[in-house]
């Protein structure tokens, strides 16, 4: 596979996870404020200015790193360079936005300033099939817990921690092995995300709830 297919085959992915992400996952990141209180020693904190971005702090859309997979792994250099140039052609049409938030802590009164990614903006992220590796394999602890809840304790479907849905290992493949070897793996990774998305609507449906999100932090 040349640098192109390797690239078109890159955002083809992306849509189908932006697709799960919208389904199952959006809700708990627009919401991170109260989903950060579940992990241990979350703090209670409230917007007091600007966008509050979640994970989606400065830098992280531009990491291509495939963590977990060897030493020094990412993306290839051909698929970074188009994915760049993509980014850089729409960021031309974007409108520029503040990029600094601040927080205040409920209980100390503390504020924090941080800064978000340069492709997040007041509606989220912008990229929509040109995400990072990181962007669309990371997800956070409660998530990650609650569709392992949802898929039956089925480790293998969910992936491990430092790998949602085993894609840092997919992505490793990609544009070191034949194309009909990666229409192999990608057509496996497609089976199960579609198991894991099964798995997620027969639970909502279940519990008689609109989405997980409802499920874990408002039926709670």
């Amino acid at each position: 596979m040349d640098d192109s297919e390797c690239f078109t085959a890159y955002c083809e992915l992306c849509r189908k996870l932006n697709v799960f992400f919208g389904k199952y996952i959006a809700a708990y990141c627009r919401n991170c404020q109260q989903v950060l209180r579940r992990l241990p020693g979350g703090e209670c904190y409230k917007l007091t200015a600007g966008v509050f971005p979640g994970c989606c702090h400065r830098g992280a859309g531009d990491i291509f790193r495939l963590e977990g997979v060897e030493s020094g792994s990412k993306l290839s250099d051909g698929i970074t360079a188009l994915l760049q140039k993509a980014r850089n052609d729409r960021m031309k049409t974007m409108e520029a936005f503040e990029p600094l938030y601040e927080l205040e802590n409920c209980r100390t009164g503390e504020r924090l300033v941080g800064e978000h990614c340069r492709y997040f903006g007041t509606c989220g992220c912008c990229l929509d099939e040109l995400k990072g590796p990181l962007c669309i394999n990371f997800i956070c602890p409660p998530i990650r817990d609650d569709l392992l809840e949802a898929a039956g304790d089925d480790g293998w479907i969910v992936g491990p921690e430092h790998d949602f849905l085993g894609i840092y290992q997919l992505l490793s493949l990609l544009g070191t092995v034949s194309k009909i070897r990666w229409q192999q793996e990608a057509a496996a990774f497609d089976s199960r995300l579609s198991k894991l998305d099964k798995a997620c609507e027969r639970f909502v449906a279940g519990r008689r709830q609109k989405s997980l999100y409802d499920c874990f932090c408002l039926a709670a």
